[in-house]
């Protein structure tokens, strides 16, 4: 496959198979997902069997994922051209999982939502638990989605403020942030405005004395 691109958000440990071993269902070599053999001859990650129904485990081999891979593409070329690739890594190759809020047409790999933390929705199919996932876009919700735009991507890339947990993107701040600011970081619905200056004022106590004695005394006022 095709080397992942270097500014992809579902970055892995780090940790690569040799050249020539990787995944036929998400096109990744990444250690991490559970890499097993099938049989054709080739390579899956654990993670992404599980995001099928079509292909499974017998007698330890992954069997029937060209199979699953054929009927996927078949699903996936239904939706516009601009949905048929992983909304993670860019890839259009493998096996592109719909995300499973109602409709919606984007795509992603199950590693790389695992990778990401995407929301996962587990459903039995009578025989075992097949693994979907929600995209970005509805994985996050309330603070977890942007202050400014309310979208939820790249998460990598959000503050949370220290006062209230709202999220916001630091491309969104006004001014832009580029780095992560060094210690607490309010948001600026949190951020209160310093005294211009120290200006006397009376308690109410003392005013509340003064109308009741002008009240008691008319005569003197």
């Amino acid at each position: 496959p095709k080397p992942l691109a270097e500014d992809i958000e579902a970055k892995g440990d780090g940790r690569v198979h040799r050249r020539g071993v990787y995944c036929q269902l998400c096109a990744r070599s990444d250690v991490l997902g559970g890499m097993k053999p099938t049989d054709s001859n080739s390579w899956v990650h654990l993670a992404c069997l599980m995001s099928t129904e079509d292909a499974f485990f017998q007698n330890k081999t992954a069997v029937h994922v060209k199979g699953a891979l054929k009927k996927n593409r078949t699903e996936v070329m239904k939706c516009p051209k601009s949905k048929q690739k992983c909304e993670e890594c860019g890839g259009r190759s493998g096996l592109l999982l719909k995300c499973k809020h109602k409709g919606c047409d984007r795509h992603m790999h199950a590693l790389c939502a695992e990778i990401l933390d995407r929301l996962r929705v587990v459903e039995n199919n009578g025989e075992r638990d097949i693994i979907s996932y929600k995209c970005t876009l509805h994985s996050y919700e309330g603070v977890d989605a942007c202050g400014v735009c309310k979208l939820s991507n790249k998460q990598h890339e959000m503050l949370e403020c220290d006062k209230c947990s709202q999220g916001y993107h630091m491309a969104c701040l006004t001014p832009p942030l580029t780095e992560i600011p060094e210690g607490d970081w309010f948001c600026a619905r949190c951020t209160t405005k310093e005294p211009a200056a120290d200006i006397p004022t009376t308690p109410s106590s003392v005013i509340k004395r003064i109308h009741l004695y002008c009240k008691r005394n008319p005569d003197e006022n």
